[in-house]
């Protein structure tokens, strides 16, 4: 599914425009790489992966009870939303009802899904499953990409790197930032 709308309105529309699909479903970022297999043979209830931030970094730090259903977020160093998620049939239903009334109002505009989510986290239940930062990366640039696999930009099968190498008359190791 495209989601015509990403520039605009972030993920959340992707979600949105996903939705005759949506019912038992993972939901996996496609700028992330997992080093564990991210689907479990049984799954019972929505839940995301989750890991703990950089020391030091303040995030949208997952509030949760003592069963490990999220009910909110705080800005501060702690566990927060990485990695996976499964939304389960209701839990879809809901979260989309949620997307329809927000989605054109423009202080949606730019939010991801997990944010929406965190604002409505005491209506819609889900657990937080603690990964550890090893299980998961996020490539952000194409920078995070090389520091992850120094081969990445040699290996890679790109038409749009090839046309920057030949108009700029350069090897795809001399491509940087």
């Amino acid at each position: 599914v495209v989601n015509p709308e990403y520039a605009s309105k972030n993920n959340y529309a992707s979600i949105w425009h996903a939705k005759e699909y949506l019912g038992n479903s993972y939901i996996l970022p496609t700028d992330q790489y997992y080093e564990r297999n991210p689907f479990r043979k049984y799954v019972f209830e929505p839940y995301c992966a989750a890991v703990e931030s950089p020391q030091g970094t303040t995030v949208r730090a997952l509030i949760c009870d003592d069963k490990n259903y999220i009910v909110g977020f705080d800005m501060k160093p702690g566990c927060f939303m990485r990695g996976p998620a499964y939304f389960d049939r209701r839990f879809s239903k809901s979260f989309l009802e949620i997307i329809d009334k927000e989605k054109d109002l423009p202080e949606t505009f730019q939010k991801w899904w997990h944010v929406i989510f965190l604002e409505h986290a005491k209506e819609l239940r889900m657990r937080m499953i603690k990964w550890d930062n090893s299980d998961v990366f996020e490539f952000d640039r194409m920078q995070d990409l090389v520091q992850f696999d120094s081969d990445f930009l040699i290996n890679v099968d790109s038409k749009i790197l090839d046309n920057i190498c030949s108009t700029l008359d350069c090897a795809r190791s001399d491509i940087s930032d």
